[in-house]
């Protein structure tokens, strides 16, 4: 796991371009990596009410908070230097009750994974509530919305976050 953060990547607790939700920024040669989560206590990045479900709880990124809802294309500025990248945004803010779980985010480079050390990249988040190798969002372009891959039966009756958190965050957070 890298302690810390590559040059390329940003984490923004909220940022406007993503309506206020929390964000993780790419530049450089992460730019275009296949995908980017954060993840929980246990590593999950499924919602937490039914996480203990595996494969039987729906697994859409807009079933997760952990998941990247929209990217939109960017010119950001890092230390007076201006370049382009791609802002993930997040279904949650930093500061939200859901996202006391969070501790690293995952980046995959390629998919598929042929190369875990070098392909993906584990990265501690010390602090969900701030920003981290912050950055300037220049300017904006295209918006995609996030696919509903991992789509099954679960999706039509899951709730998004339909659990008690604070019994979600005691277990999925608990020492083992």
């Amino acid at each position: 796991m890298k302690k810390q953060f590559p040059a390329g990547v940003s984490y923004l607790p909220s940022v406007s371009q993503c309506d206020g939700k929390a964000a993780i920024v790419l530049s450089a040669d992460l730019k275009n990596s296949f995908s980017v989560v954060v993840r929980a206590c246990d590593n999950g990045d499924r919602d937490p009410c039914y996480n203990y479900l595996g494969e039987r709880s729906c697994g859409t990124n807009a079933s997760s908070p952990f998941k990247v809802q929209k990217t939109i294309d960017a010119i950001i500025e890092r230390q007076g230097v201006q370049s382009s990248a791609k802002i993930h945004c997040l279904k949650e803010t930093g500061s939200s009750k859901v996202y006391k779980m969070v501790r690293r985010l995952t980046i995959k480079r390629v998919n598929p994974v042929r190369n875990p050390s070098r392909d993906v990249y584990k990265i501690c988040l010390p602090s969900r509530t701030r920003a981290f190798n912050d950055i300037t969002i220049v300017s904006t372009g295209n918006e995609k919305l996030a696919g509903n891959t991992g789509f099954n039966a679960a999706c039509l009756s899951q709730k998004y976050l339909g659990c008690d958190l604070d019994a979600a965050i005691t277990r999925v957070c608990a020492v083992k």
